[in-house]
């Protein structure tokens, strides 16, 4: 991003709509910052999409823009977007696959519409869709080249548990294309339920930690930019903890992590490689 209009456009939409990753991007190093904060900003942009929808209809319009541009989209081309040209530039530069791109526009597609995610197989295609594939192109940057299979080991566990935990914590909070799409899939039987009583977000925050578990088993032979792509994993932990000490039936909600608690976290794993 040479344009300093562009940078600070892109800088303040990640900041803005996908906090997390924008911090993450801020403990990179210094020369990979810039395009971790352009594909930050994408994935704020679907997140502001999937989140703030008022109507599905409204939702997809906004998709369909981003598919379109991704398919149109030349080497050179640009569109007057700042963040689409951004998205654009890092792409062009470190060959990230466009459908990849495609499949996250895909994922938060059947946020809105929760019956494309059918079964169980289904479901998690659509978590590797989602924040999965942020954090495999997090780790293209970061590596200057696509993961490699013991690279995936981890990060697959790692997008899921990020995901699962996402899906919890913003159900509870009332977000209505989230908590919609946990209600559908508890009621087709697509969540799995072991006891009658027992809420989806039960069984979300239990898988979580289960995929946490499998990140955390193989998360010492990765190498320090395999684990910086992942720094959200880092904030995985707190947020069941958060779902757990909440009681929905007195309209409790989760208490957010505490701003200095989530830096100290995610620098904790950037710098140290501990959860």
């Amino acid at each position: 991003m040479n344009d300093p209009g562009q940078s600070t456009v892109v800088t303040s939409a990640a900041r803005e709509n996908a906090h997390d990753l924008y911090l993450s991007a801020l403990l990179a190093p210094r020369g990979k910052r810039a395009d971790l904060i352009a594909l930050a900003a994408f994935e704020g942009e679907l997140n502001r999409v999937a989140v703030a929808a008022s109507e599905a209809i409204h939702g997809e319009f906004r998709l369909q823009w981003w598919r379109d541009l991704i398919d149109e989209q030349s080497d050179a081309a640009a569109s007057g977007n700042p963040i689409a040209d951004a998205l654009r530039d890092v792409v062009v530069r470190h060959g990230i696959s466009r459908e990849g791109l495609r499949a996250s526009i895909d994922a938060r597609s059947a946020e809105l519409d929760p019956g494309e995610i059918a079964n169980m197989p289904a479901f998690l295609a659509y978590l590797d869709m989602a924040d999965g594939a942020a954090l495999a192109r997090a780790a293209h940057v970061l590596l200057s080249r696509a993961p490699m299979r013991a690279e995936n080991d981890f990060l697959v566990p790692a997008g899921r548990a990020v995901a699962l935990a996402r899906l919890a914590y913003q159900s509870s909070l009332g977000h209505p294309p989230i908590a919609r799409l946990v209600s559908d899939l508890e009621h087709r039987c697509v969540i799995p339920r072991q006891m009658p009583s027992q809420r989806a977000g039960e069984w979300l925050v239990a898988e979580a930690r289960r995929q946490l578990r499998a990140a955390r088993e193989v998360i010492s032979v990765q190498t320090s930019a395999t684990r910086r792509s992942a720094l959200l994993l880092a904030l995985v932990e707190p947020q069941l903890h958060a779902w757990e000490g909440h009681d929905p039936s007195t309209g409790d909600v989760p208490r957010p992590i505490l701003p200095l608690s989530r830096v100290w976290r995610l620098w904790r794993l950037a710098r140290l490689g501990t959860l």
